[in-house]
Formats: structure tokens, sequence, C-alpha cells
């Protein structure tokens, strides 16, 4: 089989396999009157693990992971009222 023929293979059998699948986003949409449960945490260890996940997806989604080198400050002080 060749490269090409064995891509548009793969290719069909991704489109196909997928037509079936729903996404939840477009099936469960949240509004006003949409019940939020607060998520429990049975341990210390728990929510620690949650926290450090979180904290890794913020500073991705901000494009500061990884953090970018601390520069040292060097303010100009002028006009200082006493």
């Amino acid at each position: 089989m060749s490269a090409p023929l064995s891509r548009l293979s793969l290719a069909f059998a991704l489109v196909v396999l997928s037509a079936g699948a729903q996404d939840d986003r477009n099936t469960n949409v949240p509004n006003t009157d949409t019940h939020f449960a607060m998520p429990s945490y049975g341990s210390l260890a728990e929510w620690e693990a949650y926290r450090q996940a979180l904290r890794e997806q913020i500073l991705m989604s901000a494009g500061l992971l990884p953090m970018p080198p601390k520069k040292p400050l060097h303010p100009l002080i002028f006009g200082r009222l006493d």
C-alpha cells in the first residue's frame, strides 16, 4: 500500500469515527438556570494536586509557562513630594 493511499484511508476512518461523536459543548450549553455543583475534595493532598494543575493551566493559557526570567528593577524616582 502506498503512503498517500494509507493516509487517505486513515483520514477517512477518522472522519467516519468522529461523525457519530457529539461535542458536549454543543449539547450541554449552560445558562442562568444551570446548577453548578462545587467540587469536593476528600483530603488536603487532593486539593493540592488540583491546585497545582489549575495553576499550570492558568500559566500555560497566559503564555507564562515556563516563567520568564526575573529582571532587576531600576525605578526612577523624580518629583518626590514630602
